[in-house]
């Protein structure tokens, strides 16, 4: 019978990639490998030679020998496919001292078989751009003997070409979901088909550029993932980010006034800590050694600098100030006698702080306004019969937002009836009425809690939950007169908005 020899061809190193990221590819030793195939002591003429780690694509001249030069040092396992004869592989170590030299010996086999045909790649079409970070790679194949295919799925951006990613082996249907890619990033892909026989076929290469980077403007929890994780967006309906992917309980984000960062607390060995993360792309960097800790703290009690140079937190009575990057530790003021102070926020107007203060009891809880300039505290909203929380500045730090248990009720495990958001000019005395309820519209049986003025100080954003289950929270945004009360994010609370 005549033998022929087919032509399996497999992926080069791919110099000419180009990437939309910055970094660079590290120093590699380059090598070279040669090496002679044989069968039945005879040479063998134009067979094909693949590696794995994947390099240069070669073929042996009419003397059986070939050559793989300039490739990184490393050990490889080397196959031999031709018709004719029985796929054959080889491991060698490649060394960067000298050319390393094999010998690969086959055997003639009676099959005869064709290669499948290459697999032309559907979705997404080459060099689309703005491809979401989670899609479905598509593609057709075919085999002239009608053989049942296999695939094997590489995906790789340039700074991964001379190691490709394969993210699928041994896939029989032709899709493949792909998650989590990098925004703003030219990724390439390939398909390798092989039928039962082992002789295999590869596709095209083909590129896709995800999205750009979008401004993240709105921060929250949500325990979709089984854990608290910190989670983004730009507001669309289509762009999501999870930013923390630990096993710890992260809570409590506040987004950065100007960097794409944000600030969140876990626990570490018991104790409430900061963290700093970017939104995209970095690991979470403890800030604080001394933990946020007091009366009833869940972590809350936290806020950035008005320019992001600094974060003040609470730690029982004491008010402290530190730099982003973990340094300089300082007391900023005390809190009253037997309280401790809790949740807070700092305006640029004076350089103003509003802070709450607490009692033993959840309920007892105080607002105060305080001024470093003056080093003084002033009572805001003194105690009322039901809880207090959250407060926080408008833009042009004239007034304060807070939540207050309209219900009056007094339970020692915090559970509140009726929470509403009040709106108080900074210049008002505590026992002044002066508070506007903008809860008009809140749902009866349910507690509007955290709220924040947006980035435009022209709307509210805030989380609502029932007030028997409140792991069922939402987020939602509305004017400041209470009206137009629209849903953001089902299964999701601890909002934040810049």
């Amino acid at each position: 019978m005549l033998r022929i020899l087919s032509i399996t061809l497999m992926l080069s190193i791919l110099s000419w990639l180009t990437a939309c990221t910055e970094d660079t590819i590290p120093p590699i030793t380059l090598s070279t490998l040669e090496g002679v195939v044989i069968a039945d002591e005879l040479p063998l003429a134009y067979v094909n030679i693949t590696t794995q780690p994947a390099t240069n694509q070669v073929q042996t001249d009419s003397a059986g020998r070939f050559t793989l030069s300039g490739i990184p040092a490393d050990t490889y396992t080397i196959t031999v496919r031709g018709e004719g004869i029985r796929t054959t592989s080889l491991t060698a170590l490649v060394t960067p001292d000298s050319a390393t030299e094999v010998t690969i010996r086959a055997e003639h086999t009676e099959l005869e078989n064709q290669a499948p045909n290459a697999s032309q790649l559907l979705s997404p079409q080459n060099e689309v751009t703005n491809v979401p970070r989670t899609l479905t790679l598509t593609w057709q194949g075919s085999d002239p003997d009608e053989d049942s295919l296999h695939y094997e799925v590489r995906l790789f951006t340039s700074q991964s070409a001379l190691r490709q990613s394969v993210v699928a082996q041994t896939v029989t249907d032709t899709t493949l979901m792909v998650r989590n890619l990098q925004f703003a990033t030219t990724y390439f892909w390939q398909v390798i088909a092989t039928d039962p026989a082992g002789f295999s076929s590869q596709s095209k290469v083909a590129s896709f550029t995800t999205l750009p980077v979008p401004n993240l403007r709105f921060a929250w929890v949500s325990d979709t993932s089984g854990n608290a994780e910190i989670y983004a967006s730009d507001g669309s309906d289509t762009t999501l980010v999870q930013v923390t992917h630990r096993l710890a309980r992260d809570v409590q984000p506040q987004l950065h006034p100007r960097l794409p960062q944000v600030a969140f607390t876990s626990e570490v060995q018991g104790e409430t800590q900061l963290f700093v993360t970017p939104l995209i792309g970095g690991e979470p960097t403890q800030i604080t050694q001394v933990p946020m800790a007091g009366f009833h703290s869940i972590g809350t009690g936290y806020t950035w600098s008005p320019d992001g140079g600094q974060l003040a937190y609470a730690h029982y009575h004491e008010l402290y100030r530190i730099q982003a990057d973990g340094s300089g530790l300082t007391v900023v003021t005390q809190a009253p006698t037997n309280r401790h102070f809790r949740e807070m926020d700092w305006t640029a107007v004076d350089n103003q702080f509003v802070l709450q203060t607490i009692g033993t009891r959840i309920y007892d809880s105080e607002i105060y306004l305080y001024s470093p300039a003056e080093d003084s505290l002033r009572l805001l909203v003194a105690n009322q019969p039901g809880q207090l929380h959250s407060p926080s500045f408008s833009i042009d730090g004239q007034e304060v937002l807070f939540t207050y248990d309209a219900s009056g009720f007094q339970s020692l495990e915090g559970r509140q009836l009726d929470s509403r958001i009040y709106r108080v000019p900074t210049t008002a005395s505590p026992d002044s009425i002066q508070w506007v309820d903008v809860s008009i519209n809140k749902p009866a049986g349910t507690n509007d809690l955290r709220p924040r003025y947006s980035p435009d100080g022209a709307k509210i954003i805030f989380e609502n939950a029932p007030n028997d289950d409140p792991r069922s929270a939402s987020i939602w945004i509305m004017d400041l007169n209470g009206n137009d009360r629209q849903l953001l994010y089902g299964n999701a609370q601890m909002p934040d908005w810049r």
